[in-house]
């Protein structure tokens, strides 16, 4: 069985989309075979401040973390820099000085429950690890983002179960690119499930949470 890459894009912020375009071609690397399980981890991707856009796929076979993206608008695609693992649903951002972190979902026992983080200065050419046994993860997917504060300084929010088992939803607070994470709201201290909409209805409880620092 093939596993194929498709592309769609909207001009009016997701209520229609174009008709898919299959990008399968340039997102396998030379020595994968089509049926290879990989896929593109589920979630948000980002921007660069030079307008790349960046996102993960993660090949299953060797547990490796690939990052790839589109420098002119999503009109081509391609893997930017080497693979990196051990790494499940992996999710990127750009820190304020350029490094590009990686946050990914851990192997539960085998990866000793906590997320795993990789830091490249070259744009993913090479990979450093940096073990932060304060980040507990089940081994489930999570997300994070950076976003701006109203005082001009950056944030990166962390979204995971802060547990062994799949339960406790948090959302951790970095205000130093992710080095230490000092805040941590428990969104859902039982079992934890969590849904994004496209198009938020008053049936929709959203959760107010205070950053500044």
């Amino acid at each position: 069985r093939e596993h194929l890459r498709w592309v769609q894009s909207s001009t009016d912020n997701g209520l229609t989309w174009s008709a898919p375009r299959d990008i399968t071609a340039e997102l396998f690397r030379p020595d994968w075979a089509r049926d290879r399980y990989s896929f593109m981890t589920s979630g948000g991707g980002t921007q660069l401040r030079d307008g790349t856009l960046l996102a993960v796929i993660n090949d299953f076979s060797r547990h490796e973390a690939n990052v790839f993206g589109s420098a002119d608008h999503g009109r081509s695609w391609r893997f930017f820099g080497n693979p990196v693992g051990a790494a499940d649903e992996t999710k990127i951002v750009e820190l304020d000085d350029g490094t590009w972190m990686l946050n990914a979902r851990s192997w539960g026992p085998q990866g000793n429950y906590r997320r795993e983080v990789y830091l490249s200065k070259d744009r993913g050419e090479t990979w450093t690890a940096r073990p932060d046994n304060g980040l507990l993860d089940t081994g489930a997917n999570g997300a994070v983002l950076k976003t701006r504060l109203p005082n001009g300084h950056t944030a990166l929010l962390l979204s995971n179960c802060h547990s062994e088992d799949r339960k406790n939803l948090t959302l951790k607070v970095s205000f130093d690119g992710g080095a230490t994470w000092p805040k941590t709201i428990s969104v859902r201290p039982g079992d934890s499930l969590a849904v994004a909409q496209e198009r938020a209805r008053a049936a929709a409880k959203p959760v107010t949470v205070e950053l500044a620092d």
